[in-house]
């Protein structure tokens, strides 16, 4: 058991390293996301990096496992959300790009899609999500025993 004060540390570490990717994943995006400063060759590496930060995510990676998601498959549902709505600065997050870095609303899309749920109802609600006006945990909470989605 943790005496409270390595709870508190513990909790500090993880709030630390949560606002650290968060970072790096926000400069990313705002080297992939076209722009008159960004050459393609540039946006093609930091693409490529974002990728990997995503398949290296401690809660994303799991997932990816799962339902055998490769960093194809990423890549295609990024491109598949960028011809969306989700193809915008929401928020401070290029929703698309959010979408799959992060677990909740990657779970939402691929399980969603899975389900035959139409592509402009998840856009429509992820867009929700992204906005703010859906709670964070939210999303999940439409599917049930989360986790055991196949």
């Amino acid at each position: 058991m943790f005496s409270r004060r390595e709870n508190k540390f513990k909790n500090m570490l993880a709030l630390f390293k949560s606002m650290r990717r968060w970072k790096k994943v926000k400069k990313l995006q705002q080297k992939i996301v076209p722009s008159q400063e960004n050459t393609g060759e540039e946006r093609n590496q930091a693409f490529e990096e974002y990728l990997d930060l995503c398949i290296g995510d401690q809660h994303v990676a799991p997932f990816m496992k799962e339902q055998n998601l490769t960093r194809k498959d990423l890549k295609g549902i990024f491109q598949t959300l960028e011809s969306t709505s989700l193809g915008q600065w929401v928020e401070d997050h290029y929703a698309a790009l959010t979408t799959i870095a992060y677990l909740e609303p990657l779970y939402f899309f691929v399980v969603s899609e899975k389900q035959g749920k139409s592509l402009s109802e998840i856009t429509s609600d992820l867009m929700g999500y992204w906005k703010g006006d859906v709670p964070r945990g939210s999303l999940l909470e439409t599917f049930d025993g989360f986790g055991s989605q196949a």
